[in-house]
């Protein structure tokens, strides 16, 4: 009866032995998605915050580029206002 027994509490040792394998298993894939998902959140907060700049620098360029085509403009009238006052004073 107790070598019955023996045998019989091998198989039993045996699933119970894989399953806390399988376990230890789960658990470390659980732990790497963890991982993963933390790593993937980070990331879109930087991404977001990358966008954030992107989108003040092309707002600050397009302000600047105005403040340009608006500063090239008033240097062609100031040109074409000196340049009439050059051929009124010379022309008389």
């Amino acid at each position: 009866m107790k070598t019955l027994a023996r045998i019989a509490l091998i198989p039993v040792l045996t699933v119970g032995l894989a399953g806390c394998a399988t376990n230890s298993r789960v658990d470390k894939l659980e732990q790497r998605l963890n991982d993963v998902s933390a790593s993937a959140d980070a990331a879109n907060r930087k991404a977001e915050a990358a966008q954030k700049t992107a989108d003040q620098a092309l707002s600050r360029a397009q302000s600047a580029e105005a403040e340009a085509k608006a500063a090239a403009a008033r240097a062609d009238d100031a040109a074409r206002t000196a340049e009439a006052i050059f051929k009124k004073r010379v022309s008389k």
